[in-house]
């Protein structure tokens, strides 16, 4: 335990250690759902194009609601109002884990829970970030943000295997049964912090509190705008194996849902590296290391496309540790560059652009899969990462200078709401 704290700086807060806890049975349990209604929807319609319908039916809600959310984070007790959507998300687990297992599924009804999932999101997703940051403080942020990560992989490893074994065995239903008990146990996780430890963030009020003052916000950061590309442009066009990896599972390696299970678990192996790597550091990754994460990206989806099984699965570690890599630089940096009352809106609005880019790239991958085929649907997400680093030219050295300031200044890392204004247009 000490050597975890040594390295983990943010273990040292017994909030944070609560939240983490509840964090693996949580991300585990939608890991496994995950993988249960990718495999559920091919299995009912036999067709890559609805796998990416659901899934863009599962992330849509944040579009629309995703930036009220954000002003809901600055506003609100992110506590209670976390408390209250794990009950939300767990009443619509138990939901698919009855229709499933009462055989009354379909895949609209699958949509429309897909999409009561995504509401909860919508407004989960920054919420959690605001309870995060109101456990550890600006100073171990990015340290918590790593740390969060590595237990996002551990549930991305723990979620597939468990997929692996309750598939063929108990049946698919279950699956969803397991995650709606994993909601249970976050919110006895979020009950145990204790609210006079948490470090309270500054709460916007009045006109500062609204949404247009967060995207008035926005347009004054270039730095965070340029962030936001990066994001947009991956998640829409490289991120999106949720739709390829069932379809290159059973179609182009004749394999079943175990074959599918063990190549997302190896896609979390990867993932878990670069966690480990990013939470072992002191301050933000630096602009470069985001370059990097997205070269080794677009290698490993390379390697992918190759028609050998063995090789996809071992491209497949290379391909998470870019995903993350490149995903946990992104939300680190936005974070620490936004001012402390702006930054429920300023994250609401990073996780707007990562589930539009879902939305989109899901609806744009499953129809490339089914109409050109998946392994060169793969290779134009490997193409589309080497080409935007080379695009971004100039506008990288602006965003460098941005991110460079969190490295060698302040002892928080957080940048004052001034600090850039008016040099950014």
């Amino acid at each position: 335990m000490e050597w975890a704290v040594a390295r983990l700086p943010a273990l040292r807060y017994r909030n944070f250690r609560r939240y983490m806890a509840g964090q693996v049975a949580s991300i585990a349990g939608t890991w496994l759902q995950s993988v249960a209604l990718g495999w559920l929807v091919l299995k009912l319609t036999r067709d890559g194009s609805a796998v990416g319908l659901v899934t863009a039916a599962q992330f849509a809600p944040a579009l629309i609601l995703g930036v009220w959310a954000g002003a809901v984070a600055d506003r609100f007790d992110a506590r209670r109002a976390v408390m209250g959507l794990q009950v939300l998300l767990g009443a619509q687990a138990t939901s698919l884990a009855v229709l499933v297992l009462t055989h009354h599924a379909s895949l609209w009804s699958l949509c429309l829970l897909a999409m009561v999932q995504g509401v909860g999101n919508a407004f989960d997703q920054p919420l959690r970030q605001a309870l995060m940051n109101e456990t550890v403080g600006d100073k171990e942020l990015p340290n918590a943000i790593a740390t969060n990560s590595t237990l996002v992989q551990i549930g991305l490893i723990l979620g597939p295997s468990l997929a692996a074994v309750l598939i063929p065995t108990v049946g698919i239903g279950w699956c969803f049964a397991v995650n709606a008990a994993s909601y249970a146990v976050m919110l006895v996780a979020i009950r145990s912090i204790r609210p006079g430890e948490m470090i309270r963030r500054p709460r916007s009020k009045g006109a500062d509190a609204s949404v247009r003052a967060g995207l008035a916000y926005l347009r004054r950061r270039r730095d965070i705008r340029l962030l936001l590309v990066v994001l947009a442009v991956g998640s829409m066009i490289a991120y999106r194996l949720e739709v390829v990896l069932p379809v290159l599972a059973s179609r182009d390696l004749h394999g079943g849902s175990g074959l599918f299970a063990v190549m997302t678990a190896l896609r979390g192996l990867g993932a878990l590296g670069v966690s480990l790597y990013l939470a072992s550091r002191t301050g933000p990754p630096p602009l470069r290391f985001m370059r990097r994460m997205g070269l080794v990206l677009a290698a490993g989806l390379a390697l992918m496309a190759v028609p050998f099984t063995p090789l996809v699965l071992v491209a497949l570690v290379p391909v998470g540790l870019g995903m993350l890599g490149s995903v946990v630089s992104t939300l680190s940096l936005t974070q620490l560059l936004a001012s402390p009352e702006f930054r429920g809106r300023v994250v609401a609005v990073w996780f707007v652009v990562m589930n539009g880019g879902v939305v989109l790239g899901a609806l744009l991958t499953g129809a490339l899969v089914e109409h050109i085929g998946t392994r060169q649907t793969v290779m134009i997400g490997a193409g589309t990462m080497l080409l935007l680093w080379a695009l971004l030219g100039r506008s990288a050295h602006v965003l460098e200078m941005r991110t460079g300031h969190l490295t060698t200044g302040s002892a928080t890392g957080s940048v004052s709401s001034s600090t850039y204004e008016g040099d950014l247009e």
